[in-house]
């Protein structure tokens, strides 16, 4: 019988998401379809599901959309993404991955290699996010509703003078200064590595792996070859300056861009209006 249920549960999950989804329950739907996207059509009921909850959605709701490899189990296939809404604008919607989902230097050179800074647009995290990730965690159908945000960003180059980037990206990594408008206080702001981010971190203690829940930000230090990041108690701030509410540059946590313990927590602008 345990075999039976095992072969079982799949058609029983997606028959009662499609009749919340008929109902219009479609945060209900969605919580059976993504138990079982790679059966049938799940994925795509999923996606429409998903729509239709981000269409009333508003800042502080949380969202499945897209697929990564998350509790560290292969083999049971890829689990749902979850979503924080942090801004809603013109039926697009802004979000942020409610965890850390990966664990990866901001750029994989060595920092006695760069001299100045590394700036976003050329720096390995970027590649990864808008040529390795996304195609790993969304479907063709979910990739174009995620809308190119043009980002301008400062570094300094090797000669000491400033710089300016712009790219026009699908994912994205948030400003210092998007991590202070869109979450009122440290703890809202604190990331959870995924046992999946967990796994990729070399920070240890005593021979273990140590959760840290760290994550990036995509501005350029203020030191060379760093970059600032949220640090694992929730604060963007240096901790000589406690929780300072001195915006200036030279207050914020930064650590060296080839820091292999801080984690990912990806953004992106999703349009589901069409």
């Amino acid at each position: 019988m345990i075999v039976n249920a095992k072969v079982i549960q799949p058609p029983l999950k997606y028959e009662s998401g499609k009749k919340a989804y008929e109902a219009g329950d479609y945060k209900k739907a969605a919580g059976y379809f993504e138990q079982i996207p790679a059966y049938k059509d799940s994925e795509k009921i999923l996606f429409q599901a998903a729509r239709q909850i981000l269409s009333t959605a508003k800042a502080g709701d949380t969202i499945s959309f897209g697929s990564y490899e998350q509790d560290n189990n292969k083999l049971n296939g890829k689990e749902s993404i979850a979503w924080r809404v942090l801004a809603v604008q013109n039926g697009k919607a802004l979000m942020i991955s409610e965890k850390n989902l990966d664990c990866l230097p901001y750029d994989n050179q060595p920092p006695e290699s760069m001299p100045g800074s590394v700036s976003w647009e050329a720096c390995s995290l970027h590649k990864w996010l808008n040529n390795v990730f996304i195609n790993i965690a969304f479907t063709a159908d979910e990739q174009a509703s995620i809308v190119k945000t043009k980002l301008t960003d400062t570094f300094k180059a090797e000669d000491g003078s400033m710089g300016e980037s712009q790219t026009n990206d699908k994912m994205f990594l948030l400003s210092v200064e998007d991590a202070v408008k869109y979450f009122n206080s440290d703890e809202s702001r604190m990331g959870v590595n995924t046992k999946y981010a967990q796994s990729k971190s070399s920070k240890t203690v005593n021979g273990r792996i140590e959760p840290d829940g760290s994550w990036w930000l995509r501005n350029q230090g203020a030191f060379d070859a760093t970059v600032f990041y949220v640090r694992d108690t929730g604060s963007v701030y240096d901790e000589s300056y406690g929780s300072s509410s001195d915006d200036t540059y030279q207050s914020y946590a930064e650590t060296f861009v080839n820091e292999t313990v801080v984690g990912v927590r990806p953004a992106m602008w999703v349009d589901f209006s069409n």
